[in-house]
């Protein structure tokens, strides 16, 4: 290994070693930041920065699966680190780097100028190449592409734009990670870039968190105070762990959802048997009883390594005196339930060993003094331990008597003024003295009668002194105080030794109860709030089916929620090789608006005419359709399969959904919820469904919020440009993407134009297309036929129910009733947007205007036509008085006007 720093890697492709796999780590803010190259594909992976891990474990679980032939370290990072990595140098060629070269400046700008130098040597490598070549070469059309990229730069913005293509690529908000790219010294070769997420979970960018609302924290509003809390979020509808260990876990798993399909199982198995026995009705429920003992479950990690230093508090003893007694509590309560069924269970009976923990227990108990060691701040060694110890106390709660016996002794040999006056002290590491008050040692002139007594200090008060006597004392008596205390800290050293004897298993026995508290968590979310148990699948189909799902965290505001289904499979469509006419994913046989006027409710049919559903009236509507939807086929399951049963190929899961639906009709809403139930099964929760089947997802992409900001080089459409191209880059047939209304911060062409492509591209990828659901209010994409027929093959369509009253055109009453059920259709009538602005209280001018331009821009008529009522009372004023103006025949030369057109005119101005 190599003891010194130097520069930076260098990479180039001079090195013909096919297997070279370099590999960067960095350690920083309790993050690890990973990157690694691959030369025999030229390919550089950027791994996001991964937080709150076991280090030793994570590290070499990345040596095992990445087998580097090369590691590159920041000097005088995490010593942790290197020691871990320097058990591999038999086989890993270690360089150590200065830790100059691991910043983020350094990092990002290193990258941002090899891309910008990477895409200028394709574009001079490209000049020369013939058209027909460029068409006949797919890989070539990718490197124009690139050419189109560069070329479509300016020289102030071509580092702004390059940033903003590389943020779809890698994770720039890994700072950790971006650090590391500052090792590498590219010299401007050839490079794929790629992004990875940590081994075996699913990919959940911190965007994606954000989206869903996975953690939502509140800061305080002191700028002095620089942790917040957890507000309204999943993290905090879940935590109902009570340990600093069950927290912490909890929190990994939000952070890091697993894809181990044995591991999921075993956490869902286990919430369904505590949901079982633990319930709310029964005062005297195991899962009440293991919540409270879990209570006293403290940080044990931190409390073995201040043992281990030798520097534990008090608090920090009793702490583990307790853990190893509720410990057993709860082994005892697992065993009188007989709840060893449970997988968790199991491994919590397994993993404790009864034998240890009493032995610690007993030791700490029979040794140290709570009681004393909170009283003297220090701890404190009971009676009856040690014979040694006995014996010093004992002759320390002896000392006074003694010394008041030494003072009468000395004080026969000294005047009486002096002796009446005279004592004999005790100070630790001072030893004995004898001590004067000021006044008797001023007193007297002559101190002849204090010869050999040597003056050691004085205070405001009295002179201390030393004579034969007290140092006869120091000698044979000794610092008693501290040869008690050193008696104790040496039991106590010996303690703390026998204690760190079982580190190990102690911390085993802390991470099976963290789990423990974990799923307690998930069993008391789910018994609350209704959740039940998902059933994972990791087959071809990779169907997600959700009957009666519902967002987590809206049906806590709400009085009623109203559920909603979900069917959909990842790379699944009907391609119909003869199908000639536009035909809907759902086909639609008859459409019924659902009206209601002030008299009564009545349905009205469109006309029989209508050539294509996308041609029928524009009051949005309900409808009524020929396939069986998902609430009447919920409990017609299989026994031997947890797929719903297929009546036909029609209804078969599609690939993708395109959810239509006016504004306020919780279109938002059930996009998240998709998103949520299938990372709450991932994390091994129960979810807020009556039945769900959630194929193993590994991957989750969502353009959902946008986020500005002032720290950030992009606008709110860059922002949603960079989500959308992520999971266009990364998304897999087991992915979930999530697009909520892409393209409306652009202009209304080019947002339909993208967002058509957008589909367009993951229908192309055919069995690889990942699980899409989408909504949109870009309604010409369906009324101008503007889906290919293949899409549709792959697109369900659904739109939000609503009733609506088609007789009320002043936009006055109850005019609209949301009913938040996402149903087989089009919401291809209207938005309701002027309705939903009423909503919002937007004044009744404002809606007017706006209704009258609605109008406009319907029929195709010019601006200046467009008048409200009081826009035409105005004019007819002004028209009133240019008609009495008109007749005034007679003019002074002052040119006196009619005062009553005056007055007109003044009325008219101050309005």
């Amino acid at each position: 290994m190599s003891s010194q720093t130097t520069n930076s890697l260098q990479i180039t492709t001079e090195n013909e070693d096919q297997d070279l796999i370099i590999v960067s780590l960095y350690w920083k803010s309790n993050k690890l930041g990973c990157i690694y190259y691959l030369h025999q594909f030229h390919e550089l992976y950027f791994l996001e920065d991964i937080k709150e891990i076991n280090l030793k474990d994570t590290v070499e679980a990345l040596i095992f699966q990445l087998c580097p032939t090369h590691m590159v370290l920041c000097a005088f990072n995490n010593p942790e680190l290197t020691n871990i990595v320097k058990k591999y140098d038999d086989r890993i060629q270690i360089e150590i780097l200065n830790s100059k070269e691991f910043t983020y400046q350094k990092g990002l700008y290193e990258l941002i100028n090899w891309y910008i130098g990477n895409c200028t040597q394709q574009h001079h490598s490209m000049i020369s190449t013939e058209s027909n070549e460029l068409c006949n070469n797919p890989s070539l059309q990718d490197e124009q592409s690139e050419i189109q990229f560069h070329a479509s730069f300016s020289d102030t913005d071509l580092t702004k734009q390059a940033q903003l293509r590389l943020s779809s690529l890698v994770p720039l908000t890994s700072t950790t990670t971006s650090s590391s790219f500052g090792s590498y010294h590219t010299s401007m070769m050839p490079m794929v870039l790629k992004s990875i997420s940590f081994l075996d979970t699913m990919y959940v960018s911190a965007d994606v968190m954000q989206s869903l609302e996975i953690f939502q924290i509140e800061m305080h509003p002191s700028t002095h105070q620089k942790k917040g809390k957890e507000s309204m979020s999943l993290f905090n509808l879940l935590n109902y762990t009570v340990s600093p260990g069950g927290t912490h876990l909890l929190k990994q798993w939000l952070l890091r959802p697993t894809l181990d399909l044995e591991v999921l199982q075993e956490r869902h198995s286990s919430v369904e048997y505590l949901i079982n026995v633990g319930n709310p009705t029964n005062k005297d429920n195991a899962v009440k009883k293991l919540s409270s003992y879990m209570k006293h479950v403290k940080n044990t990690a931190r409390i073995l390594s201040h043992i281990h230093e030798h520097h534990a508090k008090v608090t920090e003893w009793q702490q583990l005196l307790e853990f190893s007694y509720y410990v057993l509590k709860i082994v005892d309560v697992i065993k009188a339930y007989h709840l060893s069924q449970a997988p968790i269970l199991q491994k919590v009976i397994s993993t404790i060993n009864i034998d240890i923990l009493t032995h610690i227990g007993k030791c700490i108990n029979d040794q140290i003094s709570f009681e004393d060691s909170h009283a003297e701040g220090r701890l404190t060694i009971k009676s009856g331990v040690d014979k040694d110890l006995d014996l010093l106390r004992e002759k320390y709660n002896c000392l006074d008597d003694y010394l008041l016996q030494v003072a009468q002794d000395i004080a026969i040999g000294l005047p009486n003024d002096i002796g009446n006056v005279l004592n004999v002290v005790y100070f630790p590491q001072l030893g004995y003295l004898v001590t004067f008050p000021c006044s008797v040692y001023t007193r007297y002139v002559d101190h002849s009668c204090l010869n050999g007594f040597d003056l050691q200090f004085s205070t405001g008060d009295n002179y201390y002194y030393k004579n034969n006597r007290m140092r006869n004392m120091d000698e044979h008596l000794g610092d008693m105080y501290g040869m008690i205390i050193d008696k104790q800290i040496e039991m106590i050293q010996h303690l703390s030794e026998r204690i760190i004897l079982y580190q190990e298993q102690l911390l085993a026995t802390t991470e099976v109860l963290a789990e423990l508290d974990c799923i307690l968590a998930f069993s008391i979310a789910a018994l609350q709030n209704g959740y039940t148990r998902p059933i994972m699948t990791d087959d071809d189909l990779n169907e997600l089916t959700i009957v009666e799902g519902r967002h987590p965290l809206q049906e806590l505001k709400l009085d009623i929620f109203i559920s909603n289904d979900t069917y959909i499979a990842g790379g699944n469509g009907r391609i119909q090789e003869n199908e000639e006419s536009f035909r809907p994913a759902t086909e639609v046989t008859e459409t019924t608006p659902t009206v209601f006027n002030s008299s009564q409710l009545s349905t009205t049919k469109p006309s029989s005419s209508s050539s294509s559903p996308f041609k029928q009236s524009g009051d949005f509507s309900t409808t009524k359709t020929t396939r069986t939807s998902l609430s009447t086929r919920r409990d017609n399951y299989e026994n031997e399969s947890p797929h719903l049963i297929y009546n036909d190929d029609d209804e078969r899961p599609r690939s993708v959904i395109l959810l239509t639906g006016a504004n306020f009709s919780g279109k938002s809403v059930y996009l998240k919820q998709i998103g949520l139930i299938v990372f709450m099964a991932h994390i091994g929760s129960f979810v807020p469904a009556a039945r769900a089947v959630i194929g193993l997802t590994d991957k989750i992409f969502t353009s959902i919020q946008t986020i500005e900001s002032v720290s950030t080089a992009h606008s709110a459409f860059g922002y949603d440009l960079q989500q959308v191209s992520q999971g266009l880059h990364y998304a897999t047939q087991k992915s979930l993407v999530i697009i909520d209304e892409f393209g409306k911060g652009t202009n209304p062409v080019d947002g339909a134009s993208l967002f058509a492509a957008v589909l367009n591209e993951y229908i192309n990828r055919g069995r690889q297309c990942p699980k899409l659901v989408t909504s949109t209010h870009f309604h010409e994409l369906l009324t101008q036929d503007i889906l290919i027929k293949n899409q549709n093959n792959y697109i369900q369509f659904y739109t939000t129910e609503i009733i609506c009253n088609i007789n009320n055109k002043d936009q006055n009453g109850n005019q609209v009733v949301f009913l938040y059920k996402v149903v087989p259709g089009y919401g291809l009538g209207a938005s309701f947007g002027i309705w939903c602005a009423s909503l919002a209280g937007i004044s009744e001018d404002v809606l007017q205007r706006a209704n009258q331009l609605t109008n406009t821009f319907i029929n195709g008529t010019s601006y200046q036509e467009v008048w409200t009522i009081q826009d035409q009372d105005y004019y007819n004023k002004l028209e009133q008085i240019k008609e009495k103006f008109i007749t005034v025949k007679e003019f002074t030369n002052d040119f006196i006007i009619s005062s009553g057109i005056v007055d007109s005119l003044s009325s008219l101005f101050l309005q």
